[in-house]
């Protein structure tokens, strides 16, 4: 049987987008894959942690690297 597949969108807040833009802007090397910076942005909007752009830089690279 095949499994239902369900996709759910979600809106971007401007205040999430405009981090989203700032953060790629200031750091083009992680523009490739923007589904990484959302899920940083996103994951510390949930969590109640505003990061700044070195934190969400430095997050990415540790997960790229798999330290997290």
């Amino acid at each position: 049987m095949a499994k239902k597949v369900v996709r759910t969108g979600i809106s971007l807040d401007s205040s999430i987008a405009k981090k989203l833009e700032e953060v790629i802007k200031k750091s083009p090397e992680l523009k490739l894959d923007r589904s990484e910076v959302v899920n940083s942005i996103l994951g510390a909007y949930f969590t109640e942690i505003k990061p700044s752009l070195l934190q969400t830089k430095e997050t990415i690279m540790k997960k790229r690297k798999k330290e997290l």
